[in-house]
Protein backbone atom coordinates (compact mmCIF):
# COMPACT_ATOMS: atom_id res chain seq x y z
CA UNK A 1 0.00 0.00 0.00
CA UNK A 2 2.92 1.99 0.51
CA UNK A 3 5.05 1.36 -2.50
CA UNK A 4 6.16 3.64 -4.50
CA UNK A 5 5.12 6.41 -1.76
CA UNK A 6 7.54 9.56 -1.21
CA UNK A 7 7.53 9.98 2.60
CA UNK A 8 9.80 10.44 4.82
CA UNK A 9 9.60 7.72 7.01
CA UNK A 10 11.33 9.14 10.30
CA UNK A 11 9.26 12.57 10.02
CA UNK A 12 5.71 10.60 9.23
CA UNK A 13 6.05 8.49 12.68
CA UNK A 14 6.83 10.81 14.82
CA UNK A 15 3.91 12.74 13.82
CA UNK A 16 1.29 10.02 14.51
CA UNK A 17 0.51 7.76 17.31
CA UNK A 18 1.11 3.88 16.65
CA UNK A 19 2.76 0.42 18.97
CA UNK A 20 4.70 -2.23 17.97
CA UNK A 21 3.85 -4.78 20.06
CA UNK A 22 4.92 -8.82 19.99
CA UNK A 23 3.17 -11.98 19.61
CA UNK A 24 3.51 -15.83 20.79
CA UNK A 25 2.81 -18.46 18.27
CA UNK A 26 -1.07 -18.71 18.73
CA UNK A 27 -1.71 -15.39 20.18
CA UNK A 28 -4.97 -13.38 18.89
CA UNK A 29 -2.70 -10.54 16.61
CA UNK A 30 -6.04 -8.75 15.94
CA UNK A 31 -9.73 -9.40 16.35
CA UNK A 32 -11.62 -10.67 19.43
CA UNK A 33 -11.56 -6.76 20.34
CA UNK A 34 -7.90 -6.75 20.01
CA UNK A 35 -6.41 -3.77 18.08
CA UNK A 36 -9.26 -4.04 15.96
CA UNK A 37 -9.35 0.06 15.07
CA UNK A 38 -5.94 -0.29 14.17
CA UNK A 39 -4.74 -0.38 11.14
CA UNK A 40 -1.60 -3.44 11.19
CA UNK A 41 1.88 -4.14 9.79
CA UNK A 42 3.06 -7.20 10.62
CA UNK A 43 6.93 -6.31 10.99
CA UNK A 44 8.18 -10.02 12.03
CA UNK A 45 7.07 -13.34 11.27
CA UNK A 46 3.91 -14.97 10.17
CA UNK A 47 0.15 -14.87 10.69
CA UNK A 48 -3.36 -16.66 9.57
CA UNK A 49 -6.42 -14.18 9.24
CA UNK A 50 -9.01 -17.39 10.17
CA UNK A 51 -13.21 -16.84 10.57
CA UNK A 52 -14.18 -16.17 13.79
CA UNK A 53 -16.68 -18.17 15.49
CA UNK A 54 -17.51 -21.94 15.02
CA UNK A 55 -15.68 -22.43 11.84
CA UNK A 56 -12.06 -22.26 11.78
CA UNK A 57 -10.90 -22.35 8.48
CA UNK A 58 -7.63 -20.07 7.35
CA UNK A 59 -8.32 -17.20 4.89
CA UNK A 60 -4.97 -15.58 4.24
CA UNK A 61 -1.93 -16.15 5.55
CA UNK A 62 0.71 -13.21 6.27
CA UNK A 63 4.02 -12.52 5.92
CA UNK A 64 6.68 -9.31 7.10
CA UNK A 65 5.50 -6.05 5.19
CA UNK A 66 2.05 -7.39 4.65
CA UNK A 67 -0.98 -5.02 5.90
CA UNK A 68 -4.40 -6.17 7.48
CA UNK A 69 -7.15 -4.28 9.33
CA UNK A 70 -7.61 -1.44 6.46
CA UNK A 71 -10.92 -1.85 5.74
CA UNK A 72 -12.21 -2.49 9.58
CA UNK A 73 -10.80 1.14 11.03
CA UNK A 74 -13.15 2.55 8.31
CA UNK A 75 -16.69 0.65 8.87
CA UNK A 76 -19.41 1.70 11.14
CA UNK A 77 -20.39 -1.47 11.84
CA UNK A 78 -19.04 -1.04 15.46
CA UNK A 79 -15.82 -3.37 14.71
CA UNK A 80 -17.99 -6.32 14.52
CA UNK A 81 -15.17 -8.09 13.06
CA UNK A 82 -15.57 -11.99 10.57
CA UNK A 83 -12.13 -12.83 11.04
CA UNK A 84 -9.43 -12.53 13.23
CA UNK A 85 -5.57 -12.93 12.96
CA UNK A 86 -3.81 -15.13 15.02
CA UNK A 87 0.27 -15.66 15.13
CA UNK A 88 1.83 -18.32 13.32
CA UNK A 89 5.80 -17.57 14.45
CA UNK A 90 6.25 -14.94 17.33
CA UNK A 91 5.12 -11.53 15.31
CA UNK A 92 5.90 -8.35 15.78
CA UNK A 93 3.14 -5.73 14.94
CA UNK A 94 3.28 -1.91 13.70
CA UNK A 95 -0.35 -0.47 14.82
CA UNK A 96 -1.40 2.93 13.79
CA UNK A 97 -5.06 4.46 14.41
CA UNK A 98 -7.37 5.66 12.45
CA UNK A 99 -6.73 8.74 12.75
CA UNK A 100 -2.49 8.05 12.39
CA UNK A 101 -4.03 7.02 8.82
CA UNK A 102 -5.98 9.94 7.82
CA UNK A 103 -3.04 12.51 8.80
CA UNK A 104 -1.13 10.36 6.29
CA UNK A 105 -3.52 10.43 4.10
CA UNK A 106 -3.78 14.08 4.54
CA UNK A 107 0.07 15.18 4.23
CA UNK A 108 -0.39 12.45 1.22
CA UNK A 109 -2.89 11.97 -0.92
CA UNK A 110 -0.68 9.93 -3.14
CA UNK A 111 -1.31 7.41 -0.47
CA UNK A 112 -5.51 7.68 -0.78
CA UNK A 113 -5.55 6.85 -4.08
CA UNK A 114 -2.75 3.47 -3.03
CA UNK A 115 -5.65 2.45 -0.04
CA UNK A 116 -8.28 2.06 -2.77
CA UNK A 117 -5.68 0.21 -5.22
CA UNK A 118 -5.14 -1.99 -2.17
CA UNK A 119 -9.09 -2.12 -1.14
CA UNK A 120 -10.33 -2.88 -4.53
CA UNK A 121 -7.74 -5.67 -4.39
CA UNK A 122 -9.42 -7.54 -1.44
CA UNK A 123 -12.79 -6.60 -2.53
CA UNK A 124 -11.71 -8.56 -5.91
CA UNK A 125 -9.95 -11.14 -3.98
CA UNK A 126 -13.35 -12.19 -1.34
CA UNK A 127 -15.48 -12.36 -4.91
CA UNK A 128 -13.22 -14.84 -6.09
CA UNK A 129 -13.75 -16.62 -2.98
CA UNK A 130 -17.41 -15.77 -3.02
CA UNK A 131 -17.97 -17.11 -6.68
CA UNK A 132 -15.44 -20.21 -6.03
CA UNK A 133 -17.67 -21.62 -2.20
CA UNK A 134 -20.87 -20.58 -3.92
CA UNK A 135 -20.35 -22.42 -7.23
CA UNK A 136 -23.20 -25.62 -7.67
CA UNK A 137 -20.24 -27.84 -9.29
CA UNK A 138 -17.91 -29.20 -7.72
CA UNK A 139 -15.47 -29.88 -10.47
CA UNK A 140 -15.80 -26.16 -11.14
CA UNK A 141 -14.72 -25.13 -8.18
CA UNK A 142 -11.67 -26.96 -8.04
CA UNK A 143 -10.68 -26.32 -11.77
CA UNK A 144 -11.36 -22.34 -10.76
CA UNK A 145 -9.32 -22.94 -7.12
CA UNK A 146 -6.24 -24.79 -8.65
CA UNK A 147 -6.41 -21.76 -11.57
CA UNK A 148 -6.10 -19.21 -8.86
CA UNK A 149 -3.23 -20.71 -6.78
CA UNK A 150 -0.89 -21.03 -9.86
CA UNK A 151 -0.43 -18.40 -10.69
Amino acid sequence: MFENVEIDLEELLNSIDFVVSSFQKGEVIFGDNSNSCHLGILLEGKATAVCCGGDKSSLKTFSSGEIFGAASIFCDNGNELFSKIKANTTCKVLFISREGVETIINRNPYVAIKYIEFLSNRVEFLNKRISTFTSNQSVRRLAKYILDNTK
